[in-house]
């Protein structure tokens, strides 16, 4: 695993998200940022972390309870976040899954608000904190 003592400055909108993804134990987290609107390359909120192999379940039951909880907290309204979960295989991309350690998937988790309004990032960024820290 990484160095834990070489944590770089984590962005103030998502590092509740990277606290409560880091705190199951079955998570790293090894990149992140909150989006930054208006900057053609960081406009996307991600995470990316490796996850243990023997718990790609637990996430996918934490991401359907994510899917969820958004559906019920925007009732009436059409969903402008979109939540795209990926592996990163691309040995061009900073902690692909060549550098993961044994037993861990590195994934990129990324929240596109599509519209840019910023509220709905806020609201999927606190529902998937708030699922990640039941599990």
């Amino acid at each position: 695993m990484r160095d834990k003592k070489k944590k770089n400055e984590i962005d103030e909108e998502i590092k509740p998200l990277v606290d409560a993804m880091n705190s199951n134990g079955w998570i790293e987290t090894v990149s992140s940022c909150q989006g930054h609107y208006r900057h053609k390359i960081f406009d996307k909120a991600y995470v990316q972390f490796y996850c243990k192999i023997n718990k790609i379940k637990t996430l996918c039951k934490i991401l359907n309870m994510i899917e969820g909880k958004i559906k019920r907290k925007i009732t009436g309204r059409k969903i402008d976040v979109v939540l795209d979960i990926s592996l990163a295989f691309d040995e061009g991309v900073l902690f692909c899954q060549a550098e993961a350690p044994k037993g861990y998937l590195s994934l990129y988790m990324s929240f596109d608000d599509v519209f840019k309004k910023n509220y709905y990032k806020k609201i999927l960024l606190d529902v998937a904190t708030k699922c990640f820290a039941k599990k």
